[in-house]
């Protein structure tokens, strides 16, 4: 009878959790892509600026491509800096999804003053997710992947709970027992992202043919929109989680922007 307890758990509710990020997206779609696309844009810019358009296209030397990966500057315009632009962006749109979710009205300077409170701590925590869920793909995607579901809410947890310190610990414990249907939210939500960029990548591509400004433009589209959607997604993952172990509900959680 014990055994059978424990073995009943709440489910994670994987569906409900990748179609309320579509619905949450599409509510406030245009403020949504206002908080991803500017951080995408300058990032995009920076790259292109260093790189060129080349950053678009597949390499034809593959001596120039490893040259690329062990330049330092380039490795910090290229890898470094969309990490922590990212992690920015996606302290944005943590609060606007709660303010969303609430159906309260969306406050964007409050947002950029939550995530510029709490800038030092985003900046350390999504160099240090690039690293780790980076050498977990470099040893086969599944590790990535795994690693991914396992720290997908610390960002989140940065901008509701201000303890960064212990940011990664507490996205372990809280996907603790989860992590599998955590994952399979993520590659559903990953997938979603691909055929996105997908579709306006051969935008961009064309629009470069024509004017560079506006492939830059179409191309941080392409990130924005995605970016926008797994944000959402985490936050969602991080209010269930909070709600299966430890009772807390939404509006609780809210309760840091009042």
């Amino acid at each position: 009878m014990v055994d059978q307890a424990m073995e009943t758990k709440p489910p994670l509710g994987v569906g409900g959790i990748v179609g309320e990020s579509f619905s949450l997206l599409f509510r406030r779609f245009g403020i949504f892509f206002l908080l991803a696309f500017i951080p995408a844009l300058i990032s995009t810019g920076i790259s292109v600026l260093y790189n060129g358009t080349s950053m678009f296209e597949s390499p034809e030397d593959p001596s120039a491509a490893l040259e690329a990966m062990t330049d330092p500057v380039g490795i910090a315009l290229t890898f470094v800096l969309p990490m922590i632009i990212y992690g920015f962006s996606t302290a944005l749109i943590v609060c606007a999804a709660y303010d969303t979710k609430l159906g309260r009205p969306s406050r964007i300077g409050e947002y950029f003053a939550i995530a510029m409170r709490r800038a030092v701590p985003i900046l350390l925590i999504s160099l240090a997710l690039g690293l780790i869920i980076g050498v977990g793909f470099m040893l086969f995607v599944i590790p990535g992947l795994y690693l991914a579901a396992m720290f997908s809410v610390s960002i989140v947890a940065v901008v509701l709970e201000s303890g960064w310190l212990g940011a990664l610990g507490r996205s372990k414990r809280l996907t603790k027992e989860y992590r599998w249907p955590i994952l399979g939210a993520l590659i559903l939500l990953y997938i979603a992202m691909f055929l996105i960029q997908i579709a306006l990548g051969f935008a961009s591509a064309a629009a470069f043919t024509v004017n560079s400004v506006v492939g830059i433009a179409v191309y941080a589209a392409s990130v924005a929109i995605g970016t926008a959607l797994l944000s959402i997604g985490f936050v969602l993952i991080y209010a269930r989680l909070r709600e299966i172990k430890e009772g807390v509900s939404v509006d609780t959680l809210a309760e840091v922007f009042s």
